[in-house]
């Protein structure tokens, strides 16, 4: 493997900044699937515009590729998966310690159509769910709202 290109997140998957989603994870088990050569594929972490995000740095043999080329199938493919899984995202403002989060976490993958839900240390939520599930950001909202009010009420 004599080439590298990176790839931001913003070029691969504009709609997924969180290093952990598991369309970044996709996108890297379908590059593997659908080039012709083997490559090496690096998710780095990075910083960017006040968030923990990534890029993506992919290995490569010019004989059999070319960057053009490899950049159209990290394009297309992550076109794909953005068409197959949506993504939700909130700031959490309010403080919540560990079990409160893990609380929060499991409610909300409990809901029928979320596949993947995450929060950060600073509060930053995202809930991955597939795109056949038109109402579920209504869901999400009406099940984050009742988990609020059940704090307030709790007096956490």
């Amino acid at each position: 493997m004599n080439k590298s290109i990176e790839v931001d997140f913003e070029e691969a998957l504009p709609l997924v900044s969180l290093r952990e989603d598991p369309c970044v994870h996709r996108l890297v088990e379908e590059l593997h699937d659908h080039t012709p050569c083997p490559i090496e594929i690096s998710i780095i972490p990075t910083f960017k515009d006040g968030i923990d995000t990534y890029r993506i740095e992919i290995f490569y043999d010019d004989i059999y590729l070319s960057e053009l080329s490899l950049r159209a199938l990290v394009s297309s493919i992550g076109h794909n998966l953005q068409q197959r899984y949506k993504h939700a995202y909130w700031i959490i403002y309010w403080h919540l310690d560990s079990s409160q989060k893990t609380y929060l976490i499991k409610g909300i993958r409990s809901i029928p159509g979320v596949s993947f839900a995450f929060i950060d240390q600073v509060g930053f939520l995202c809930v991955e769910y597939r795109s056949v599930e038109d109402d579920l950001e209504a869901r999400l909202n009406a099940y984050l709202d009742k988990f609020f009010d059940t704090m307030n009420l709790e007096g956490t």
